[in-house]
């Protein structure tokens, strides 16, 4: 007989027994588990501590009994598997699961308004003590000197000095002028914020635009050429001039060098916003401070650094407000980064970091990191967006398969993990919401006691095919049941992804050929499209977008099994389920608490009526019952309802971004002047096409009378709740505004069943009826790629896709007024409906985030630089954004004055107080005009240097330089000629010295004065053969006038004596004869201009 090879026992006929080997491995795994666990009970040293003081800053905080973990166990965990040293030091704790509260009842609890109001108030008196010590308190603050306030005098002059430093060596002369400097950033950000075109026609609309509206700094805007220079020399670092070329364009090296500039360019901004009620947030995924040689390269951490840097920034968590921000290259480590950041905001705040809290978003794989913060005394929260990171001991079942997938892909043991089944959550789609919980003990140094650690994992329903994981750690003073005292959950208006797996017939068009009726699949599809899904997710969390917190769902099994039944009865209703992707991935999330009302809307099993209107009477003021009656149609005069909304909206260019696609596409805004807004609104209120009055056509009349049937098909869909009709509305606040919307609507997003997810929106529906609009495939094909009903944000491109282009400023104008970030459009026929679609929009994020939705207007493909000069101008960019965030606040402060109210309705009044575009063109118009006030003070002071400039400045058909006046005799001292760019001057209070160079006659010489005094007229040189056809007149001469005159004199009739008259006469109004020589300046200055040139 034989022996087993396995289990060495004789009688086994098979050498290699799977038997034997199994249990081989089972005893071998048992014998390591028992080494490794009395090893880590002889390196684990238990303490009760009872009463212990933790001063974390000026906090303090008792310690709860703990394990801790010497340097040795955990150097030598670090040096085995990747995760083990972070995962066996975390112990499991089953405590009682915190609160589950709305958020309104979060936000009372955890005093969140009146730390807000803290922070507001200490912004703002920063803000009036910057005023001071910049001496402008007799000034008004305007848009650009709160900008160049914020980008401080250092930075600017950091930036200026590498311009220059960068021409000299490059060999350009002349170098930049300060003045010169200014007007290049007002032209750089206008052309990156606002225009889309190529840098020639840009520079020319800007210019074109400026002269025509007249605006202030129009004669210091640059030249295309001088545009060009500036670019190509723009620099965060000043250069040296080697023999070797690779000493200053080295990559690694780039992002030491841009250090001194953000640290400049952050200082005020940190000064501002640091106080102790300051929430920071801080990512390292910032798109507009990493230079971007491909901007999709970005989004991808793996992939970011072929870009030479990246960035970790941080931000305000409330006003998106971005504080200090550090590049590193692909040898740095985060944790150094870290802490310079940290540093930095300690030492803006004079060290006391007592209440300030730190929030990491997107899980920092180090365990280094949170004993850092522990350190520093900050009070931490990190966010693990992915499981596929380290930071958080709990991990889903899904995420625990994938993670030893990859590893064992990798090559690396999967053995020595350590991923407990305590700590690994089930994530199956019939499970309800559960709360887990675990500590562990950090050590801040060896002088100091440690602190406790606590990671949650929240589970909640999900779509089909899982539940969602939410998971974060905390590092806060407290022992374990402070924190879950202090801890609430509290819960979102969410718009979770779904993939649905039937379809819904009640609104689906049964003539479709190519529609799928049973909607089955196969199970390889399945698997497919759910790997599809995850590496979506992934890449989104990637990219800086971060999972969204939804409803929390909880209650008894047969309460859950009732909400998986009926939420397999609510689709999406898909047409074609062929292509994966064209489900519409939309996350929707509300910043508002709900009111009393609204609460009782979601609480109800039926929505009432006197609830929906107390919701929307918070917002609005009825002026009719009902529509199309005498009332109605009497209040709709003198209001801009959405039909004047509509022409206002296509002209104005914040606007036209949400209404059309390609704006090249399109025609040119018009300029809305006063003139023409009351033109449109008179054409709008009073025009009558016909002579007996106005009539509703065929198309309008059979869209009326089918919205009754469209309507009665809506409530029978489950995803409606109910709808009311509305009359004619005004918006509080601003009387002039109102709407009439078709409906009312309470509906839930695409997939949700819980009454909590609940919207009040108003409802805009459209029948097609010309043979054009039906004909039309384009609501079929949506229907087909999107689904009888889905969800879109505003302006991207399911939207235009969704929603004519006729009907956009319509619907956006009703949620305006309406103040609801949701709206509800319908399009259907007379038969059915074929689709509905749910419209979101919202300017609030929170964070980082925040400041890359407003990086994202600027558009940086009209510029073609280097790496460094897109880092520069990403700076730049997060410092006008920060200009924006402080102007709102100083804007909504100033108008709520001393009326306390919330932090929601505080940032509502901070997002419509002032919009963007029009603050990006009042800074560039501010810095022009600063600029050309120092192009004339440096005109009048240095003529040597002017000559310089103005061959930097002027285009290729500028005049020469020769012809230039360089220097004028002043014998009176008083005066001074101020250069232009077309080689024409303008005077201020000519002097004798001057008359006599200019030649000017002495009865004009008043009228000069005056002219030049309401700054209305530019004088030219005069010509030499004036002096030879006319004498001067000086006073008490007796000069024979010319004959010419004396001709006309002598001429009989009335036109000699009116002459006569007139000649007599002296002026005794200087206006009225400033008229009357209108003729004679406008030959002079022709004459004399053409001479010139």
């Amino acid at each position: 007989m034989k022996r087993c090879s396995a289990c060495h026992q004789i009688g086994h006929l098979r050498p290699n027994h799977s038997d034997c080997l199994q249990n081989k491995k089972r005893k071998a795994n048992a014998e390591a588990l028992s080494s490794a666990t009395e090893k880590r009970a002889s390196l684990t040293v238990d303490t009760n501590v009872d009463n212990a003081s933790s001063n974390l800053g000026s906090s303090s905080s008792s310690s709860a009994t703990a394990p801790t973990t010497s340097p040795s166990s955990s150097t030598a965990s670090a040096q085995g598997a990747p995760g083990t040293a972070f995962h066996r030091s975390w112990t499991k704790v089953r405590q009682e699961l915190p609160k589950l509260v709305s958020r309104e009842e979060a936000v009372e609890l955890c005093g969140v308004d009146d730390m807000a109001q803290h922070h507001i108030d200490s912004i703002v008196n920063n803000l009036d003590n910057l005023c001071r010590e910049q001496g402008n308190t007799d000034q008004a603050w305007c848009e650009s000197r709160l900008f160049l306030a914020i980008m401080g005098s250092e930075a600017q002059h950091h930036l200026l000095r590498s311009m220059q430093t960068s021409m000299r060596i490059a060999g350009v002369t002349p170098v930049v002028t300060e003045w010169e400097f200014l007007a290049f950033l007002a032209q750089l950000l206008l052309l990156t914020g606002q225009c889309k075109t190529n840098k020639k026609t840009a520079l020319e609309d800007i210019q074109l635009i400026m002269n025509t509206r007249r605006l202030p700094g129009a004669e210091a805007l640059l030249s295309l050429n001088c545009f060009n220079i500036l670019l190509k020399h723009l620099r965060g670092y000043s250069l040296r001039a080697s023999g070797n070329a690779s000493s200053h364009e080295d990559e690694t090296d780039m992002a030491a060098k841009m250090h001194p500039l953000e640290e400049k360019l952050a200082s005020v901004s940190l000064r501002l916003f640091a106080n102790k009620s300051l929430r920071i947030i801080i990512d390292d995924r910032n798109r507009g401070t990493v230079s971007t040689s491909n901007p999709i390269n970005t989004y991808r951490p793996r992939k970011r650094y072929k870009n030479c840097a990246g960035s970790a920034a941080s931000a305000d968590a409330v006003f998106r407000v971005k504080l200090f921000s550090q590049l590193y290259d692909r040898k740095c480590n985060q944790v150094d980064v870290l802490k310079n950041i940290l540093n930095r905001i300690k030492e803006a705040n004079s060290g006391d970091v007592a209440g300030i809290q730190v929030c990491l978003d997107g899980g920092y794989p180090s365990e280094a990191l949170y004993r850092l913060c522990a350190k520093l005394g900050f009070d931490l929260i990190v966010l693990n967006s992915t499981e596929r990171q380290q930071g958080n001991p709990f991990l889903s079942q899904t995420a625990s398969k994938d993670r030893r997938a990859s590893y064992a892909k990798r090559g690396w043991s999967t053995a020595n993990l350590n991923l407990e089944r305590e700590f690994v959550v089930e994530d199956a789609p019939n499970l309800g919401g559960e709360i887990l919980a675990a500590r562990k003990g950090l050590s801040r140094g060896s002088d100091c006691p440690e602190v406790i650690a606590h990671a949650f994992a929240v589970r909640e329903h999900g779509d089909m095919n899982r539940s969602y994981i939410h998971r974060f750690v905390s590092i806060l003073p407290s022992e374990l049941e402070e924190a879950f005292r202090n801890t609430f959950v509290y819960s979102f208006k969410s718009f979770p992804y779904d993939e649905y797996g039937s379809d819904e017939q009640s609104l689906a068009d049964i003539h479709l050929d190519d529609e799928n009726e049973d909607g089955d699949e196969d199970e390889d599809e399945d698997e497919d499209e759910d790997e599809d899904q995850d590496e979506d997710r992934e890449e989104d969390q990637e990219s800086g977008n971060t999972a969204l917190t939804t409803s929390l769902e909880v209650g008894t099994e047969e309460d859950i099994a009732a909400r998986e039944e009926h939420r397999t009865t609510v689709q999406n209703i898909p047409g074609d389920r062929a292509d994966p992707g064209s489900v519409v991935d939309v996350h929707f999330v509300s910043n508002e608490p709900p009111t009393s009302a609204m609460r009782k809307v979601i609480e109800s099993e039926i929505p009432q009526r006197e609830d929906v209107e107390a919701h929307i009477l918070s917002s609005v003021k009825p002026l009719t019952a009902g529509q199309r009656c005498a009332d109605w149609f009497m209040f709709k005069k003198f209001m801009v309802t959405g039909t004047a909304a509509q022409g206002i909206a296509k002209e104005d260019p914040g606007c036209r971004s949400l209404l059309y696609k390609d704006l090249s596409c399109v025609k040119p805004a018009k300029i809305l002047t006063s003139e023409v807004l009351s033109k449109m609104l008179c054409a709008e209120w009073f025009h009558v096409k016909k002579q007996g009055g106005s009539k509703s056509n065929r198309a309008m009349v059979i869209g009326t009378i089918n919205e009754s049937g469209i309507v009665r098909q809506l409530r029978e869909q489950t995803f409606v709740d109910a709808v009311f009709e509305v009359g004619l509305v005004q918006k509080k606040g601003r009387p002039g505004l109102g709407v009439s919307a078709n409906n009312i609507i309470v509906i839930r997003p695409p997939g949700e069943v819980s009454t909590a997810a609940r919207i009040i929106a108003p409802l805009e529906i459209k029948t097609k009826v010309s043979t054009r609009t039906v004909d039309r495939p384009t609501s079929v094909s949506v229907s087909r790629k999107f689904g009888r009903y889905f969800s879109c944000t505003v302006g991207s491109s399911e939207w235009f896709e969704a929603v004519p282009a006729e009907f956009r400023s319509h619907i956006l104008h009703q949620a305006a007024v309406f103040d609801s970030d949701f709206g509800v459009f319908c399009i259907g026929t007379t038969k059915t409906v074929e689709y509905v679609v749910l419209f979101y929009y919202s300017a609030s994020k929170q964070g980082v985030g925040g400041i890359d939705d407003y990086s994202q207007r600027f558009d940086y493909r009209a510029l073609k630089t280097g790496r460094e000069a897109k880092v520069v101008l990403g700076l730049i960019t997060d410092v006008l954004i920060n200009s924006l965030m402080v102007w709102r606040i100083k804007t909504a402060r100033d108008e709520l004055g001393n009326k306390r109210c919330g932090l929601s309705k505080f940032l509502r009044e901070c997002s419509r107080s002032y919009p963007f575009t029009k603050f990006l063109r009042n800074v560039a118009i501010g810095l022009l005009t600063e600029a050309s006030r120092l192009k004339g003070h440096r005109s009048g002071l240095n003529h040597e240097n002017l000559a310089v400039v103005g061959h930097l400045t002027e285009d290729n058909d500028a005049h020469p330089t020769t012809n230039r006046i360089t220097n004028h005799e002043n014998s009176a001292g008083v005066g001074h000629l101020i250069e232009d760019n077309d080689a024409r001057f303008t005077t201020d209070r000519i002097t004798k010295a001057e008359h006599l160079t200019l030649r000017i006659p002495d009865k004009k010489r008043d009228i000069m004065s005056i002219a030049n005094d309401k700054s209305v007229l530019r004088a030219a040189m005069a010509r030499k053969e004036e002096m030879a056809s006319k004498k001067r007149k000086t006073p008490g001469s007796t000069a024979k006038e010319p004959k010419s005159a004396v001709k006309k004199a002598k001429t009989p009739g009335r036109k000699a004596e009116s002459a006569k008259k007139v000649k007599k006469s002296a002026p005794k109004d200087p206006l009225q004869a400033l008229l009357d020589t209108h003729s004679f300046l406008e030959r002079v200055s022709t004459s004399y201009g053409d001479k010139i040139k």
